[in-house]
């Protein structure tokens, strides 16, 4: 201990000073403890209070909106399939439609092609009749008339009348 209290003493080592100083150093401690430490140390950790706080509430908040986005994305693709289904459906309602309608369509031309066949049948019927009336009365006429060329009136008109034709 002699060793440490002659280095002291080269130093100009005053023990009062030392104890004052250490007194000063442990008033000047707890007051700056109590008035400068703990209420900054309060502050920071109201801070931290609000900030965790704030975080989980971001955090349940970034959750919410994650589920929001997943039930929006759910609901668009459901969407989407009714949408396509609907426009299939239309497609193929529309199709089957077009479909009665042109075979309504070739039906009705049917008929009408029918019934086109049978007046031209007809008409043909008729004029086959009409031409063969006129036909005979068209040759006893050629007949008669070479006849008369060829024999003279009156006796061209007798063979006619002879043989069944007209005069």
């Amino acid at each position: 201990m002699d060793i440490v209290m002659s280095v002291l003493k080269s130093l100009d080592f005053d023990p009062i000073t030392f104890a004052c100083q250490v007194g000063l150093f442990f008033v000047l401690h707890f007051s700056l403890n109590a008035l400068v430490y703990q209420p900054i140390m309060r502050i920071r950790e109201s801070r931290d209070r609000k900030i965790s706080t704030s975080l989980a509430s971001a955090e349940e908040a970034a959750s919410e909106a994650r589920r929001l986005k997943s039930e929006y994305e759910e609901k668009v693709r459901s969407a989407r399939a009714a949408g396509q289904l609907a426009l299939t459906e239309a497609t193929e309602a529309a199709e089957a439609a077009r479909k009665a309608r042109i075979e309504k369509a070739r039906a009705e031309a049917s008929e009408v092609l029918k019934a086109a066949r049978e007046e031209a049948e007809a008409v043909m019927v008729k004029a086959e009749e009409t031409l063969e009336s006129q036909s005979e009365q068209v040759a006893n006429a050629i007949a008669t008339r070479l006849l008369v060329a060829s024999l003279g009136d009156s006796e061209g008109r007798l063979v006619m009348s002879k043989i069944g034709g007209a005069s």
